[in-house]
């Protein structure tokens, strides 16, 4: 996307507005049709440059590119006219673009109104002031401005290593959790819910020594699971991990003890 591109939004928006206080059209240049102009309307005419922009990483650690750019637009209106209606104008026009640009248009500025004698009218120069420091992959789908994505920020790689899922940056955020649960007792199994499907879980009780010798077998209030494997008693799957214990899940006459009735467990979960 450029400039003109830009203007030709700004131009669609101002000639299909039923809200503008004089009969106005907007456009890129005058012709032949707008000579003389009628001085019952008025005629907007745009025309604009890119005047600065530089590199610049944001706080994701992305390249992106931050740009300052004016785009003039002028008014006009026919000599024999008010030109005092020139100033009413050129204000509902900024402030109109400045709603419908909104986060990408950060101000405008309004002339001295002077007589063009190749044309015959009056003038009224404005300058509206478009600055942005817009990443592609935080503009929304319904954004007005998602059309000018690339143009924003035209240096910016696009690919997996630049841009993070929200999964991802949701690791960086956080990169484990850590909870409790109660357990239900023999015979009963627990499916507790993270939300993601870990990598890696650890459970032990809470205030238990990890392993107990004081009955007639063993006892282990400690697991560890990641995908695939896992110690008895407790797995992983997707959205969270479960537990529970029998008999049957003894290993070498240890007994598994990660969901007794009514004990606390403490447990992290790595995402």
């Amino acid at each position: 996307m450029n400039i003109s591109e830009i203007i030709t939004r700004a131009i669609e928006q101002i000639n299909s507005s039923t809200d503008l206080p004089f009969e106005t059209r907007a456009m890129t240049a005058f012709d032949s049709a707008c000579d003389p102009v009628p001085i019952d309307k008025f005629y907007v005419v745009f025309n604009g440059r890119e005047s600065d922009s530089a590199l610049f990483e944001n706080e994701n650690k992305e390249c992106c590119q931050k740009t300052h750019t004016v785009i003039n637009m002028n008014c006009y209106s026919g000599v024999d006219g008010p030109n005092e209606q020139l100033n009413t104008l050129a204000v509902t026009l900024s402030d109109m673009l400045m709603s419908y640009f909104d986060g990408m248009m950060t101000g405008y500025s309004i002339g001295s109104c002077y007589v063009e004698d190749s044309l015959n009218v009056f003038c009224l120069p404005c300058r509206l002031i478009f600055g942005f420091e817009q990443c592609p992959a935080s503009v929304t789908e319904n954004s007005v401005i998602k059309p000018f994505a690339d143009f924003m920020c035209k240096t910016h790689v696009k690919d997996s290593n630049s841009h993070l899922s929200q999964a991802e940056k949701a690791y960086l955020d956080e990169p484990y959790v850590t909870g409790s649960y109660t357990g239900l007792g023999d015979g009963n199994h627990q499916v507790i819910s993270l939300g993601f499907y870990p990598k890696i879980v650890i459970v032990f009780a809470v205030n238990t020594a990890v392993l107990s010798l004081s009955g007639e077998n063993p006892l282990c209030f400690f697991g560890v699971a990641v995908r695939g494997h896992a110690t008895k008693g407790i797995a992983v799957q997707s959205g969270g991990f479960k537990v529970a214990q029998a008999a049957s899940f003894s290993s070498n006459g240890v007994y598994p003890k990660l969901n007794e009735l009514n004990v606390s467990y403490a447990y992290i979960a790595f995402r």
